[in-house]
């Protein structure tokens, strides 16, 4: 097994190099040592190597890993394993890592009866998904490169066949159930809170705060209480930032100021207030454990300190079943997850025109190639959006825009009013198939190019005019929607070559092009979405004619 460690660091440079460890080149006594040193500085629990449950802690997760080394009918495999993992603990694995590493080794080796039964090795293969059949053979090349079983070629050549699997796209929820859930925070929240919001406060702060900053749960739980600072017209949140250096066992963590709009400062600082309240002194977290276990009714690990993933993604779950199912009478196809909201904002981000260094800094991204992967998530989200925001229009409810957060900032509603008569239109413009509504007296100045995607424009064609109206309506929407996909291929190939591009001059010129076609991508989805509410207000209006109602 080739493990990388690092010998020796000089400023922002590092040295590392490569060796090759092999089960057998230690004794038993070596790995013992690993384990007490390991044990002795507070990266494992257990009271010996020799012990069946091992526990790793990770205090970015504030939570154990627990490992069971129970394989005993294959002794010498088991002693391996243990080995394996703490080799892979101390080259700098995360303990999540280990963990998952040492339950998929487990189960092959169970179900291939010690690596010796190749059928059942191709068909644990096949069994699953590609990317996950990439994982399980990456593992388990590893660990025979690292033990040498006398199937170990039998078992490289199989572990050969599994192609990478190019998944590069995250698998995200539904964009029209993410917006659907943004309707339902702001509906839940948007009025002074009471003891019934107490409980999700912190999901409403983590909707809020990591749709804006990209950020991986484990940072956003370990937000300190003291976290905000206020200068003249400026609001700025301070969060911690995991650094992956995938050679050092210890976890380092860097801070960071980002400045934040006042509504998100806002609901921070009402927040701290109601969480003084309730503790009645100030704790070192934002979301400190005992804030958590007000509302539980089982007691928890009190040697924790704060919200980590299990407990938060209880309470996701608990607000799901609770406000978004009981009070609210929805049901998701696919519940956000709290990892998804980082990906959320990255999409934010490209459609608002960031180049992708900035990304890449803002998410902690290694790879900036990795931020193409977004345009895919940003063409559906696109959609998305613009029927969203085309319902919401023809339901007169407030419509939600770009650019701050996931949704963004709110934008003048779009009143449609009431239903207008032909007599209560002869005052105003006729144009086609409907009326202006503009009534500025520096008409037609402000025009734009299409009445059909004017917020002016008020849509009112004769009863023997609907048919070629809405046909005249859907004509301006496709031609929208494929303006809108040539307008995300272009800032695709932009974000290209801004990643080729060495020289300042070109990347400045560059720049500017990405965000000129970021604004007209968000121009082009608010007008596509006001012309398909027309479309949709037609159609409920004939659906309504067709049943009387």
């Amino acid at each position: 097994m080739q493990v990388r460690r690092t010998v020796n660091t000089l400023g922002n440079h590092r040295l590392d190099v490569v060796e090759d460890i092999k089960f057998h080149d230690y004794q038993r006594k070596d790995y013992e040592d690993a384990f007490n040193n390991l044990k002795e500085a507070g990266y494992l629990i257990a009271d010996s190597f020799d012990d069946v449950l091992w526990k790793m802690t990770s205090e970015s997760a504030d939570r154990y890993f627990s490992m069971r080394f129970d394989l005993e009918v294959y002794r010498e495999l088991n002693l391996a394993l243990k080995g394996f993992i703490l080799i892979r603990r101390i080259s700098g694995k995360s303990p999540r890592t280990c963990k998952k590493e040492c339950n998929l080794l487990k189960a092959i080796i169970i179900k291939t009866r010690k690596l010796s039964d190749m059928n059942e090795l191709e068909n644990f293969f096949y069994s699953t998904s590609k990317p996950n059949a990439w994982y399980m053979a990456c593992t388990l090349q590893n660990f025979v490169n690292f033990h040498k079983p006398k199937s170990a070629d039998k078992v490289l050549e199989i572990c050969g066949h599994i192609t990478r699997s190019h998944h590069d796209n995250r698998d995200l929820p539904d964009f029209e159930e993410v917006l659907q859930f943004d309707d339902l925070i702001n509906d839940l929240f948007e009025q002074a809170w009471s003891q019934e919001h107490f409980p999700y406060l912190p999901i409403l702060l983590w909707w809020r705060i990591t749709n804006v900053i990209p950020m991986r749960p484990n940072e956003f739980f370990q937000i300190k209480f003291d976290c905000l600072q206020e200068a003249e017209r400026s609001h700025w949140l301070t969060v911690p930032r995991i650094k992956n250096k995938s050679t050092d066992i210890n976890e380092v963590i860097e801070w960071e100021t980002i400045q934040i709009d006042h509504n998100i400062f806002v609901s921070i600082q009402s927040y701290k207030q109601v969480l003084l309240n309730l503790l009645e002194y100030e704790p070192e977290y934002l979301f400190p454990l005992e804030y958590y276990q007000r509302y539980r009714k089982r007691q928890v690990n009190m040697d924790a300190k704060r919200f980590n993933d299990v407990r938060f993604s209880y309470l996701l779950k608990e607000f799901y079943r609770v406000i978004v199912k009981e009070k609210f009478k929805y049901q998701s196809a696919r519940k956000i997850k709290p990892g998804d909201t980082k990906h959320f904002a990255i999409i934010n981000m490209v459609l608002q025109g960031f180049n992708m260094l900035s990304v890449a800094r803002m998410a902690h991204h290694e790879q900036i190639e990795s931020q193409e992967n977004y345009f895919y998530h940003a063409a559906h989200f696109a959609d998305s959006f613009v029927y969203h925001l085309a319902r919401k229009r023809m339901e007169n409810k407030i419509a939600e825009k770009m650019p701050d957060g996931f949704l963004g900032k709110r934008r003048t509603a779009v009143d449609k009013g009431k239903i207008y008569t032909f007599e209560e239109l002869v005052s105003k413009r006729k144009i086609q198939y409907g009326f202006c509504g503009d009534e500025s007296n520096d008409f037609p100045i402000h025009c734009v190019p299409d009445c059909r995607d004017c917020e002016h424009y008020i849509f009112k064609p004769a009863v023997n005019e609907i048919n070629p109206a809405l046909s005249w309506l859907e004509s301006q929407s496709s031609t929208l929607d494929a303006e809108i996909k040539t307008t995300l291929r272009c800032m695709k190939e932009i974000n290209h070559s801004l990643i080729q591009i060495q020289e300042e001059v070109h990347r400045i010129r560059y720049e500017e092009s990405y965000q000129s076609l970021s604004k007209n991508l968000l121009d082009l989805m608010d007008r596509k979405a006001m012309v398909d509410s027309r479309i949709m207000e037609l159609d409920w209006n004939d659906e309504e004619d067709a049943t009387g109602e």
